[in-house]
């Protein structure tokens, strides 16, 4: 962790800016466009618009600090279901890490599938999302005897 913390703080944007910039050229918006409309719209425009950047760095952060607490629950039970098959089931470590490494190696075929099923069925983002929450909502069951 002492290793992570300056690596996220480095790799992390501080000035979110460019970024918002580029979504919004992405998106098709023209920002100078934006710009001359809110000095002509007056002041009321410009507080409205500043708190809608407010609201969209506090969304990225909150994104962050939830992958980060994904990160350290994910790595917590590989060590605790390892740890439970050493001492509860008796394995031996080489066992051990073979069945995590073919966890981690059938991780990404398997996103893979979701992500195309996904597609072919033209899922939407909240629909996907709440899949995902509750699959591995369930899925904590199985670290239950």
């Amino acid at each position: 962790w002492l290793c992570m913390v300056p690596l996220v703080w480095l790799l992390v944007p501080i000035d979110l800016e460019p970024s918002l910039q580029a979504k919004d050229a992405k998106d098709g918006l023209n920002t100078e466009v934006a710009k001359a409309a809110k000095a002509s719209l007056g002041d009321a425009r410009v507080v409205e618009d500043d708190v809608d950047q407010a609201i969209r760095k506090g969304i990225w952060w909150a994104a962050v600090f939830y992958e980060l607490e994904r990160t350290v629950s994910q790595v917590a039970i590989e060590v605790a279901a390892s740890l439970i098959l050493e001492v509860e089931f008796h394995w031996q470590p080489a066992h051990i890490g073979l069945a995590v490494s073919f966890g981690f190696l059938l991780g990404v075929p398997m996103n893979e599938l979701f992500l195309i099923a996904r597609r072919s069925l033209q899922l939407p983002d909240e629909v996907s999302a709440r899949f995902c929450t509750i699959m591995g909502a369930i899925s904590t069951l199985l670290l239950w005897p």
